[in-house]
């Protein structure tokens, strides 16, 4: 192959294969090769390490934001949830509040109730009383005029 090349070389220049050949050797003693220049393969590989390093830290970045987003948002909805369970809190005190005012205001009309069934009662209880001595007086007379013959 580097035949090939030396050949074609010094057939287009119009020069002979040793002239090429010695042009190739003084020029290799004048500059010669860097010890730092690395075969096609290593700086393929190279390549493709410093690529995939780009895409890693691409992707790291990607995710810290996405991380920042999320964070961003769950803070976010923290603060609603926060308002929601404030919101509610406030909503069961007032009902709390309007059940107290309401059982409070049911007590107060039982005890009229009671109170009027008490004096109902004690009503009663004198009319009773009063009927009563009525019929002993008079159920006293009957059995008078029974026992005398």
């Amino acid at each position: 192959m580097i035949r090939t090349f030396i050949s074609e070389l010094a057939q287009r220049l119009g020069k002979s294969e040793e002239e090429v050949v010695q042009f190739f050797q003084i020029l290799w003693q004048v500059v010669p090769p860097s010890p730092e220049t690395q075969p096609f393969f290593f700086r393929y590989l190279d390549e493709r390490f410093l690529r995939l390093e780009d895409r890693v830290s691409n992707f790291r970045h990607e995710m810290l934001s996405q991380n920042e987003d999320l964070r961003k948002e769950m803070q976010q909805g923290d603060a609603a949830l926060m308002q929601q369970i404030e919101s509610l809190r406030k909503e069961m005190q007032k009902q709390n509040e309007d059940l107290r005012k309401e059982m409070q205001h049911n007590n107060a009309l039982l005890k009229q109730e009671i109170e009027a069934l008490r004096h109902h009662v004690e009503r009663v209880e004198k009319w009773l009383f009063a009927l009563t001595i009525p019929v002993l007086v008079s159920t006293l007379g009957i059995l008078v005029m029974l026992l005398k013959p």
